[in-house]
């Protein structure tokens, strides 16, 4: 009950718009002792999972694209297999 009347009390008092909203929360989260107590929480990444984060997206988009490249070889192959078998002449 507190905690629903103390985000009602906030939401009161904080402006309307998105912009000034979003620069009244930035600076808040901002702050080192908010931050740390949101990212022990696991509401926000700390500096080192989102650098992590980074890294594990850019390996995910490096094996998609190897992926890609595999596949359009294999079909690449097996077209020129079935070309030229096409082209084989018949006995």
């Amino acid at each position: 009950m507190a905690k629903k009347q103390t985000i009602d009390a906030v939401n009161d008092v904080i402006p309307n718009t998105p912009e000034k909203k979003a620069s009244i929360i930035t600076s808040l989260i901002n702050s080192p002792q908010t931050r740390k107590i949101l990212e022990e929480t696991g509401v926000i990444l700390s500096e080192e999972d989102q650098l992590q984060l980074k890294l594990f997206c850019a390996v995910v988009d490096d094996a998609t694209s190897m992926i890609a490249n595999e596949k359009s070889r294999a079909a690449i192959s097996i077209l020129q297999c079935c070309v030229a078998n096409l082209l084989k002449p018949v006995v």
